[in-house]
C-alpha cells in the first residue's frame, strides 16, 4: 500500500514531468513555445538586450584573442562595460518582471 502511494507521488512531481527520452530539438520548441506564449513583451525586449550584450562580450573576447592584446586596457574596459551592461539589464529585467510584483513593490 506504501509503495502504491509513493509511486503515484512520484508520477506527479515536476521531475516526473520531464521525459528523459525526449529529443533536444523537442525540448528546444517545447521551450521556445512556451517563453513566445507566456512572457510579456517589455521582457522580450530586454532579453534581446541582454544577448546583445552577451555577443559583444564574445566578439570582443574573440577579437582579442586573435588580434593580440596591444590596447589590453581598452579590451577590459569593453569587456567589462558589456559584463556591466548585462548585469544591468539582468537587474532590470527581475524587477520589471510582473511575478516578481510581491518582491520589488
Amino acid at each position: 500500500m506504501a509503495r502504491e502511494s509513493a509511486a503515484a507521488a512520484a508520477e506527479t512531481t515536476p521531475a516526473a514531468a520531464f521525459n528523459t527520452s525526449a529529443s533536444v530539438p523537442g525540448i528546444v520548441s517545447s521551450l521556445a513555445r512556451e517563453y513566445t506564449a507566456n512572457t510579456p513583451q517589455r521582457l522580450k525586449v530586454i532579453d534581446t538586450y541582454m544577448v546583445f550584450c552577451v555577443a559583444v562580450g564574445i566578439v570582443q573576447f574573440v577579437y582579442c584573442g586573435l588580434v593580440g592584446t596591444f590596447p589590453y586596457n581598452a579590451f577590459l574596459a569593453g569587456f567589462g562595460s558589456a559584463v556591466a551592461c548585462f548585469v544591468f539589464a539582468a537587474n532590470l529585467r527581475m524587477k520589471t518582471n510582473p511575478k516578481n510584483r510581491a518582491q520589488f513593490p
